[in-house]
């Protein structure tokens, strides 16, 4: 998934430092220098009856949802992998289209540095973020300081960009996960499910909730082996079904900004 899964893809900078919005991952095994044998491809793992059936259900309450939005709040507990933390704010926006997603997410970030444990000084820059895709061409624009304003384009990858959709999430966790269902809870007058995530190959764990009735990711939580908390996302403000304007997820591109165009490759 920015993996993101994938997972959100932020990507946090500074100058021309960049870092995908994925959730922490500092304990993630590093991959083998070019010379060892390519690894096999991850093994789907066989879900037990309880997961399956959690899945089923979410799949079939995010079938019925035609559009939603909402706010979007992150926690990251570094900043471009360095000593510090980054604040993320934004919103999401999702229409169906036929079989395809549309997706709008825009997303900016507060990068803070330690630079002197002593004197507890900080270095501080922000980002600006969005992603958006019409289900088959994606936008992918970053602006930092004056002079570095670059869109990306691709054709639509999912997992190049946050997803929020349970039968998306739970899929893709499955391949490398084992998954567990704890009791459900309720965040901001929702029921939730809680599923926590193990890793196959790796030291941290992730627990997700999703909202029980449409089937959409609503917080994502991941700590470290030590237990502490590593990455945090949040969705507030859900409104489910909403009206957008018919052009709200086309892109036009800024004539101040640089544009790297990958489709063509």
């Amino acid at each position: 998934m920015i993996r993101e899964h994938k997972k959100l893809m932020w990507i946090g900078s500074l100058g021309c430092l960049m870092v995908a919005f994925v959730g922490c991952k500092k304990d993630k095994p590093k991959p083998p220098p070019a010379s060892s044998p390519a690894p096999t491809a991850p093994v789907a793992l066989v879900p037990e009856a309880d997961v399956t059936r959690t899945v089923t259900e979410l799949t079939q309450a995010w079938s019925k949802v035609k559009s939603f939005s909402g706010r979007i709040d992150s926690r990251l507990a570094d900043a471009v992998g360095r000593e510090g933390r980054t604040i993320g704010e934004g919103t999401y926006e999702l229409r169906r289209d036929g079989d395809k997603l549309q997706i709008r997410f825009d997303l900016a970030n507060t990068l803070y540095f330690q630079t002197d444990w002593e004197s507890k000084s900080q270095l501080v820059t922000a980002e600006f973020l969005l992603w958006v895709t019409d289900g088959t061409i994606m936008y992918q624009s970053t602006r930092q300081t004056k002079d570095y304003y670059k869109v990306t384009k691709t054709h639509y990858n999912e997992d190049a960009l946050l997803q929020l959709a349970a039968p998306i999430v739970l899929r893709e966790l499955m391949v490398d996960h084992t998954l567990k269902i704890l009791p459900e809870d309720v965040l901001d007058a929702r029921r939730v499910v809680v599923v926590q995530a193990t890793p196959v190959n790796g030291t941290w764990d992730e627990t997700h909730y999703f909202d029980k009735e449409t089937g959409i990711r609503v917080k994502h939580v991941e700590n470290d082996k030590d237990g502490k908390q590593t990455y945090l996302l949040t969705l507030k403000d859900l409104k489910v079904d909403p009206e957008f304007e018919t052009n709200h997820f086309d892109f036009e591109v800024p004539k101040e900004a640089e544009l790297i165009d990958k489709t063509k490759e």
